[in-house]
């Protein structure tokens, strides 16, 4: 486009947005008379020629009629293949369109409900993809705030119901929620008279296990309860500033205090304290002796003019008292004193009591938590793969855990008789998970089924464990909520699914298998190329031959032939690798690679790649929003040069671009995070390596962030990538 044509475009009313929309369509080979129109705004003339350049049939929403944001959903629908005719009515708010494309797309039908908000239509088409029902929560006109929360806690199979009020708002309900999945006692908190973010200071107290009833008041604020929870989990003695009086801001400052002062208390017991570091003290008038308090008044020292001089045990308790020390005095130092045995150097006369803070909370169990699901190296460095323990079971009714709470601490005192308040123990958090419950003690942990248990952190799940001989294709295959232990072998053609761990103990055929946990095959697995295993943790194996292998965690084998290996954690092979490719995230290590014959081996850290890839795609995505961004604050700017404030702020075309701009720049600030977040994955591959203890034969490829190298043979080397060059050192 020439400036000529530029500035008669301008003349005729365009504006420069305007412009530089319909400028851009032509560069791109576009017919803009489907957007050549001064009726349009910039930003929907946008929106027409993105369907433009899509191939789209843009005459569907190309009117000015729809606002750009209809345009956007009703162009997304033509590219994802929906029927936009059930929505593509310029009457239909753009976020009820949005829902019924959505709905659309995944065959859900939301035209019968068209007639609720649009955040209540979003909750339904959430619900119905969860295959959860809350139509009869809808029917009772929970709006959608209310409706999210209980959508998320029948999505968790946790009964809401009985503690549902209608006053309660959706977040009140979320905390509800949270707190029945903790296996919390919620009816201490679930009560009208606290506001949300009351009950969430309750719920993380019971969580904590302090006394929720020194701050459950409602006439606290929810930042002083806070504070006082804050206090109550370090051991502070909070009756010092629990009082209603106290605002939040106080109360801070108060519990900031107190935890330093009682912290520099507890670390006086670790200090050494000589008594050369203190200075003889003057004596006060005709006195012959003078005192001296130190650190915080833990200690006192006596200091007498005339050496020599003796007295009764009893003046030098008068004398004492009379300058306030009243506690700790040292017998042993009287009786030096009273003796005439002293010198001029100061003596420590009394020594104050240092508080000892209680012993912690700490859980007993009753069950092995520390089975490590590895395979057992043995003296010759080969593995055992036959006799690895992998599971730790439990029966219903067995004890699992108990509570040990924690203690109070121990008081100390200044050798000026004041107390030192010592901090109680710090109580760990209440155990969460499932498949158990616990006793009114809130201590006692009980299994509530037969089956699998596990640790991580402070929770505990008990999954079921189904134990067969042998799955064929005469059996059948197999889909299964909880682990499965199959003790022989597991014939080619059949699939099998776990929602948690797998272990097969017999040879594994072309099978299909995945679990949500981890895999251990005891006989290795044979596919012939047909079959796959993909588990979203560990994965061990006696041998992998002609399979795909696809691990959210590591893997681990003695040898891997002809198979593809994909993990996102460390595989370790401990003999060969040979032929096929295998590929981690973060290291591989193996003995040998290849072979004498040079089969095709590929070795690959992937990291780079990936995370390269989805830069690239994540800065194309912020210069596209970046330009939307841009086009949308020229045309406010535009509605503001036009119109006075009292007109545009009543202009629902206005409060639309301040949203989308709201909506552009959370979503620009989002992808931004994206980047660190992507720049943080490259930098680890500084610490990502390949290992080969043994040969690398002719033959193998190594390759680190799209870098490839194939060298000669190798013995007993480590790649790595440094300055974009892959660098091999000598182990």
């Amino acid at each position: 486009m020439t400036q000529k044509e530029r500035l008669d475009l301008l003349n005729e009313g365009y504006t420069q947005d305007q412009v530089t929309m319909i400028e851009e369509g032509l560069n791109a080979g576009l017919d803009v008379s489907a957007y050549r129109n001064k009726d349009f705004l910039a930003f929907q003339m946008y929106q027409i020629r993105e369907g433009l350049l899509e191939g789209l049939p843009v005459e569907h929403y190309a009117k000015p009629e729809f606002d750009w944001f209809q345009m956007e959903e009703i162009r997304l629908g033509l590219l994802e293949g929906v029927n936009i005719s059930i929505y593509a009515d310029p009457k239909i708010h753009y976020e009820k369109m949005r829902q019924l494309r959505l709905g659309l797309h995944d065959g859900i039908n939301l035209t019968p409900v068209l007639n609720l908000d649009s955040g209540i239509i979003e909750e339904i088409r959430e619900a119905k993809l969860a295959k959860v029902d809350i139509s009869k929560y809808v029917k009772m006109r929970y709006d959608a705030e209310q409706l999210h929360s209980i959508r998320l806690a029948l999505e968790d199979g946790i009964d809401i119901e009985p503690y549902l009020i209608d006053d309660f708002r959706g977040v009140a309900i979320s905390e509800i929620h949270k707190g029945l999945k903790s296996g919390l006692d919620v009816t201490e908190y679930a009560k009208t008279e606290y506001t949300w973010q009351q009950m969430r200071e309750i719920r993380l107290g019971l969580e904590q296990r302090v006394d929720i009833s020194i701050y459950s008041d409602p006439l606290y604020r929810w930042r002083q309860m806070r504070e006082i929870r804050l206090g109550l989990e370090a051991g502070l003695p909070v009756s010092v500033y629990k009082s209603l009086m106290y605002p939040a801001d106080e109360m801070v400052k108060m519990r900031q205090e107190l935890l330093k002062e009682i912290m520099e208390e507890e670390q006086l017991e670790q200090q050494e304290l000589p008594s050369e570091s203190i200075e003889a003290a003057e004596p006060i008038g005709d006195d012959i002796m003078a005192v001296t308090t130190a650190q915080r008044n833990m200690q006192a020292y006596l200091t007498i003019s005339e050496q020599g001089r003796t007295f009764s045990k009893k003046e030098i308790r008068d004398f004492l008292e009379s300058k306030g020390i009243v506690k700790g005095i040292q017998e042993d130092k009287l009786d030096t004193i009273s003796q005439g045995k002293y010198t001029a150097e100061p003596i420590l006369i009394a020594q104050g009591s240092i508080p000892k803070k209680g012993a912690d909370g700490w859980y007993e169990f009753f069950f092995r938590t520390n089975v490590e699901k590895k395979p057992r190296r043995l003296a010759d460095d080969s593995v055992d793969y036959q006799n690895i323990e992998w599971f730790e079971t439990v029966k219903e009714g067995q004890k699992i855990a108990y509570y040990h709470e924690a203690e109070e601490g121990v008081d100390g005192y200044m050798v000026t008789g004041e107390p030192v308040i010592a901090r109680k123990g710090t109580e760990m958090k209440r155990l969460t998970g499932s498949g158990f419950h616990v006793d009114d003690d809130k201590k006692t942990y009980w299994a509530a089924m037969d089956g699998m248990i596990k640790l991580r952190d402070t929770r505990i799940d008990i999954s079921k464990k189904l134990i067969l001989e042998e799955i064929t294709t005469a059996t059948g295959n197999l889909d299964f909520d909880g682990s499965i232990v199959i003790q022989g072998k597991v014939g080619s053609g059949v699939r099998i699914k776990a929602t948690d761990d797998i272990m097969i103990e017999g040879s594994v055929g072309a099978a299909m298998i995945e679990c949500g946990g981890s895999i251990i095959l005891k006989q290795g697995m044979n596919s012939a190329g047909k079959g796959y295993i993909r588990a979203a943790g560990d994965i061990v194996s006696k041998f992998f031959e002609s399979t795909k292998v696809y691990a959210g965690g590591n893997i681990q084998a003695n040898n891997c032939l002809h198979s593809e290996l994909f993990a996102e954690g460390k595989i370790e092979v401990m003999n060969t690798i040979v032929g096929g490719k295998v590929e981690s995230k973060t290291e591989i290590q193996t003995y040998d690679a290849g072979n004498r014959v040079g089969v095709a081996t590929s070795l690959a850290i992937t990291i780079g790649d990936e995370a390269k890839r989805e830069r690239f795609r994540t800065e194309e995505e912020i210069k596209k929003v970046a330009g939307e961004l841009e086009t949308l604050k020229k045309s406010y700017e535009d509605f503001q040069a036009k119109y006075a404030p009292e007109i545009r702020n009543t202009m629902d075309i206005f409060l639309k671009l301040e949203n989308a701009i709201f909506t552009k720049e959370k979503q620009s600030k989002e992808l931004e995070e994206k980047i660190m977040a992507l720049d943080e994955d490259l930098k680890k591959l500084d610490l990502t390596q390949i290992v080969i203890k043994g040969n690398a034969y002719e033959g193998v490829a190594f390759a680190m962030k799209g870098i490839g190298w194939k060298p000669a043979n190798l013995y007993n080397v480590t790649v790595k990538l440094k300055n974009n060059r892959l660098e091999i050192i000598n182990n």
